[in-house]
């Protein structure tokens, strides 16, 4: 059974003032004073007392919005509000108990009377503080909330973004491809549309995806290295070597061919005799996957083109936006060959 906030607020205030006259019962117990029908019916004025004042402060607090906006603005209304109470709290109190329980003649003493306006000012004072303290907690948490739902929508938004720049230029690159083999050879432009249309029903089937089977991106790096092949022919040799159990291993759709892509467009595409393409899948630790694309080459900032840079940019934000910190992206250049490194955690 799920308790709702107004039955828990009952219930911790009914015990709250319950406790503190159990504690009055039990220091006027060690005291040496016997319980008696007149102690009861004090303790029961109090306790109703209690109840009723600090409810009716709470109502005050929601009936003009004190719990929003700054504390310290609030705090001198706030102070007048409890002296007043106090003061209700210790007339209304001293007349029932005093006067018509207790049959005591009324006497006025400022001193006595300011003395015990003060200690129940201070007791509501301890009671406003445990209120307030578990407001401010939970309108925390629920601020941590607000915020932690704006940036999922805000992550989501840029990912959706960062998928739609990615899909046109891998379809203005395939259509490119496959326009050029048209002519040259309709049997191959005829495989190269098959292999297209895998990459693109993949492409519909996972575009609203943050991540996909790590086994499903292989299969359209595949198809997209077999439309490059036909396209380059024996410019181009790839090679696919995967060294793990890659099904629980999730990627962000079309991030990896993006890469491969890169490869082929400013390593091998630029050298006379071509060159080959290496995809590896590897244990990199136990909680994480090293995906390498090696190509021949080499890798200089400053001589890339913008959109190269943008394509890495781009791959490093999604990779940030859905991983944090546990996943990363770099480039090594080595011996004339040009390696990207991706860590993804399992």
């Amino acid at each position: 059974m799920k308790i709702t906030k107004h039955t828990a607020y009952w219930i911790l205030q009914l015990s709250g003032w319950l406790l503190f006259v159990a504690f009055i019962a039990l220091f006027n117990k060690l005291q040496g004073n016997p319980f008696t029908t007149e102690l009861w019916l004090n303790l029961a004025v109090i306790f109703l007392l209690g109840v009723g004042l600090t409810h009716f402060f709470r109502f005050i607090l929601l009936k003009f919005n004190w719990l929003q906006g700054k504390f310290w603005q609030r705090l001198p209304k706030i102070i007048m509000v409890t002296l007043l109470l106090a003061t209700v709290f210790h007339f209304v109190q001293y007349f029932i108990s005093d006067v018509l329980i207790s049959k005591e003649k009324i006497a006025f003493s400022l001193s006595e009377t300011l003395l015990r306006i003060l200690n129940w000012a201070l007791l509501l004072f301890f009671w406003e503080a445990i209120y307030f303290v578990y407001h401010f907690v939970e309108n925390s948490r629920r601020e941590e909330i607000k915020n932690l739902r704006w940036e999922a929508v805000k992550n989501e938004m840029e990912l959706n973004k960062l998928k739609s720049q990615l899909n046109p230029h891998f379809l203005f690159n395939a259509m490119n491809t496959i326009r050029a083999l048209i002519d040259e050879n309709p049997q191959t432009a005829k495989k190269a549309v098959t292999n297209l249309a895998h990459i693109l029903r993949s492409s519909l089937q996972f575009g609203k995806l943050q991540l996909i089977p790590l086994d499903q991106e292989l299969k359209i790096v595949d198809d997209y290295l077999q439309i490059e092949k036909l396209r380059f022919e024996e410019k181009l040799d790839f090679e696919i070597k995967n060294n793990i159990a890659v099904s629980s291993v999730k990627i962000p759709p079309m991030m990896l061919q993006t890469l491969v892509e890169n490869a082929i467009k400013h390593g091998t595409a630029k050298r006379k005799e071509g060159g080959k393409i290496t995809v590896s899948i590897d244990e990199y630790d136990s909680h994480s996957v090293k995906i390498s694309i090696q190509n021949p080459g080499e890798f200089l900032v400053k001589n890339e083109s913008e959109n190269t840079k943008f394509g890495l940019e781009n791959t490093k934000q999604r990779l940030k936006l859905i991983f944090g910190e546990k996943a990363s992206l770099h480039i090594k250049t080595a011996n004339g060959t040009v390696e990207v490194i991706l860590i993804i955690p399992k």
